[in-house]
C-alpha cells in the first residue's frame, strides 16, 4: 500500500470519526459508553444535562450507581449479554440529586475483533413526563370506565352495521342478558322493527357532522320479550382512523310511558266528562227555558189578558189607574222572563242556527255594553253537531262578555269562516291586551274554569283554542272545530 492510499484511508477514518463525534455530541438523547464493569468511558452533553453531572465528575462514575434498584442493573446486564442488544428497555434511574426518573434504554454490546465483550453503548431517553401523562390518562380512563359501569343508564356501543361491541352492567340488568350474550347480538335484535329507521336516521345525522343528536325514544325488548321504552342519546366514537363506533346512552322510561298513557286516558275521560256535563247543562238550561216560556210566560200573559178584561168591566172603571200599574208590572215580568229565557238557552241557537245566534250576540254587545261589534261571515255552509254548536256558542258568548268586562276596548270583531272540514272563529278586540309570557295562557282575563272547560271540550272534539295578545295591542282568540260533514 503506497503513501497516497494510506493517506486517503486516514482521511476517510478521520471524517467518519468527526461525523460520529458530531452525531454523538449533538444528539438530544443521552448517550454513554461504558466498559464491561459499567464504568463510564464517554458521555455526550445530553447525558450530562439529563443526569446533572459535570464532565469531570463522570470519569469515576459507574453506570450501576444510576439504577434505583441495583438488582435491575444486574438483570439488564445479563439480558444485553444474552441478546447482544436491547431496545426501549424501561428502567428507573437516578439523577445526581437523587431524583428518580423513568427512562427508556436502547443498548448494544461493544466487542473486540475476537468477539470478546469490551463494554456497552447506550442511548437513554427520559420518559418521566410521558409516564406521568400515561398514568394520568390510565387513571382517567379507569375512572371513566367505572363511571360507565356503575351508571344508572344503559350504555352500549355498536359498529356501523349494528353489532354490539361493549355494554355496561345496567344494560345487562335492563335487558336480562349476560354481557357475553349481548356482545353476540345485533342492535336489530333488540330494537322494535318499527323504530329501526329512526335509529338509523340518528346515526346518519352524526355521520353527517352532528356531534350529538337530540334524545329520541325507542321501543326495545328484553331477553324475555318484555317491551322496554328507552330515551336514547347517540354519538360517534372514532376508535381508529378507519374504525367508527356508535355510543348510545339509553334511559329506561318504561314506567314514565306507562304513567303518561294512564294520564292521557284520564285526560280523555275528563274531556268526555266535561263534554257530557256541558251537554247535560245545556239540556237542563233548555228545559228550564222552555218551562219558563211555555208555562210561566203563558200564565203571566193570560193574567195580563184577564186583567185587561177586568179593567173594561164597569165595576172596576174607577180602578183603571191602579190596574194600569199592575199591567205595567206584568209587562215587565213578561220582558224579564223572555230575557231570562234567552240567557238560559237562546231559542235562536236551536231554531235558526249557530251563525244567527252569533249575530244576535254581536247585537247584544252593542245594545248592552255600547261596544260596536262587527260580524264577518263568509256565508259558506257550516253544519255543526249539536254539542259542538253549543260549545262554540258558549265560547263566543264568554269571550264577548270578557271583552266588555276587562278589555277596555272600543270595538270588537267576530269572523266566521269555513276552512275545508273545519270552522274557524276569530274574536278580536282593540283593548289593553296582556303579556302572555307573564300570564297563564289558560286563564288570561277570562273566566278561568269556563274557558278551560271550553278548551278541553274543543280538544275532545278534535278542535283547539289559541290566544294571542300583547300589552296595549288588544287580544285575538281563535277557535277551531270540526264540521259535521263535508258539503
Amino acid at each position: 500500500m503506497d503513501v497516497t492510499q494510506r493517506k486517503n484511508i486516514k482521511e476517510t477514518l478521520q471524517a467518519s470519526e468527526e461525523r460520529y463525534r458530531t452525531l454523538f455530541e449533538e444528539s438530544r438523547d443521552a448517550i454513554c459508553i461504558t466498559n464491561r464493569d459499567g464504568r463510564l468511558i464517554d458521555v455526550n452533553q445530553s447525558f450530562l444535562s439529563l443526569f446533572g453531572y459535570l464532565r469531570e465528575w463522570v470519569k469515576d462514575l459507574n453506570f450501576q450507581e444510576l439504577y434505583v434498584d441495583p438488582d435491575e442493573g444486574s438483570r439488564f446486564q445479563q439480558k444485553i449479554e444474552q441478546m447482544g442488544s436491547l431496545r426501549d428497555y424501561e428502567v428507573k434511574l437516578l439523577k445526581k440529586d437523587r431524583a428518580k426518573m423513568d427512562c427508556l434504554i436502547t443498548a448494544t454490546v461493544r466487542r473486540d475483533s475476537h468477539g470478546s465483550i469490551l463494554g456497552y453503548q447506550g442511548i437513554i431517553r427520559d420518559i418521566t413526563d410521558l409516564k406521568r401523562v400515561q398514568d394520568t390518562l390510565r387513571e382517567s380512563e379507569e375512572r371513566f370506565r367505572r363511571l360507565l359501569e356503575n351508571a344508572n343508564d344503559a350504555i352500549y356501543t355498536h359498529d356501523l352495521v349494528g353489532n354490539l361491541t361493549w355494554v355496561n352492567q345496567e344494560a345487562t340488568r335492563i335487558y336480562g342478558y349476560s354481557t357475553e350474550e349481548l356482545l353476540k347480538l345485533n342492535i336489530t335484535q333488540i330494537v322494535d322493527p318499527e323504530y329501526l329507521p329512526l335509529a338509523s336516521r340518528k346515526i346518519r345525522e352524526n355521520l353527517n357532522g352532528s356531534s350529538q343528536s337530540e334524545p329520541y325514544e325507542l321501543l326495545t325488548y328484553s331477553k324475555e320479550g318484555k317491551p322496554i321504552w328507552v330515551e336514547v342519546s347517540t354519538r360517534l366514537l372514532e376508535r381508529e382512523p378507519h374504525r367508527v363506533e356508535v355510543l348510545n346512552i339509553a334511559r329506561d322510561i318504561t314506567e314514565r310511558k306507562r304513567v303518561e298513557k294512564r294520564l292521557l286516558t284520564h285526560q280523555e275521560q275528563l274531556r268526555s266528562l266535561a263534554s257530557e256535563l256541558s251537554l247535560t247543562e245545556e239540556r237542563e238550561r233548555r228545559r228550564i227555558a222552555v218551562e219558563l216560556h211555555d208555562r210561566v210566560g203563558q200564565l203571566i200573559a193570560m193574567a195580563k189578558i184577564k186583567l185587561g178584561m177586568l179593567r173594561e168591566s164597569k165595576p172596576f172603571t174607577n180602578l183603571s189607574g191602579p190596574l194600569d200599574e199592575i199591567r205595567a208590572l206584568i209587562d215587565q215580568a213578561i220582558q224579564n222572563a223572555r230575557s231570562l229565557t234567552f240567557e238560559l238557552s237562546p231559542p235562536i241557537l236551536h231554531e235558526l242556527g249557530f251563525e244567527a245566534s252569533v249575530h244576535w250576540l254581536s247585537e247584544q254587545m252593542e245594545e248592552k255594553h255600547g261596544i260596536p261589534a262587527h260580524l264577518e261571515d263568509d256565508l259558506e255552509p257550516k253544519p255543526l253537531d249539536d254539542d259542538i254548536r253549543v260549545v262554540l256558542f258558549t265560547a263566543v258568548r264568554e269571550l264577548l262578555a270578557n271583552v266588555a268586562k276587562h278589555a277596555q276596548a272600543h270595538k270588537v270583531s267576530v269572523s266566521l269562516r269555513r276552512d275545508g272540514d273545519k270552522i274557524r272563529i276569530n274574536v278580536e278586540d282593540d283593548g289593553i291586551g296582556f303579556d302572555t309570557s307573564q300570564t297563564d295562557p289558560h286563564m288570561p282575563r277570562i273566566s278561568g274554569f269556563g274557558l278551560f272547560s271550553i278548551r278541553e271540550r274543543l280538544s275532545h272534539f278534535g278542535g283547539h283554542l289559541e290566544i294571542n295578545s300583547s300589552q296595549d295591542n288588544g287580544t285575538q282568540v281563535k277557535l277551531v272545530a270540526p264540521l259535521k260533514c263535508k258539503i
